[in-house]
């Protein structure tokens, strides 16, 4: 988790639980922010040690929907390379660390989450289409989570 507008050391990140959120240089900031942020730190050369093709951002809205925006880098294939834009998605929480770590090792594609038939809704944004498979016990364990982050005013 990145919660200051400039990188941290190599090896210095944070790591769960992350409960100390009294510094959000983000807060405030959009989603133009923090894509321009990812471009420019995933050239490898002061953010190398970063993976910055997949960032996940908790806005506003995700707070009150239960809902992060999930980005993907796009890339172009002949030849390959990457391109400076990402698509984008608003994915349940329950679903965000899956998808996320799906995209990561590459395991999944995006438009395997999303509708990839309508794709492009406008922006690089698209629809989220994916079944919640969580079971019972996951989806206690993530709702004490969630309460014990809203006792302490986080959520």
């Amino acid at each position: 988790m990145i919660t200051t507008t400039t990188l941290p050391p190599e090896g210095d990140s944070t790591h769960p639980p992350v409960t100390d959120f009294a510094v959000n240089e983000w807060a405030g900031k959009t989603l133009q922010d923090v894509e321009k942020f990812a471009l420019q730190h995933s050239k490898g050369e002061d953010g190398g040690h970063l993976n910055l093709t997949n960032p996940v951002v908790v806005d506003e809205q995700g707070f009150r929907d239960k809902t992060c925006i999930i980005l993907d880098r796009e890339y172009q294939y002949e030849p390959i390379m990457p391109l400076d834009k990402f698509r984008k998605t608003r994915v349940p929480w329950s679903q965000t660390y899956i998808m996320w770590c799906n995209l990561d090792i590459s395991n999944m594609d995006f438009e395997e989450y999303c509708d990839y038939v309508k794709g492009d809704v406008g922006d690089g944004w698209w629809e989220y289409n994916f079944e919640d498979t969580e079971n019972e016990k996951a989806q206690a364990e993530r709702a004490s989570a969630i309460k014990a982050l809203e006792e302490l005013g986080f959520a």
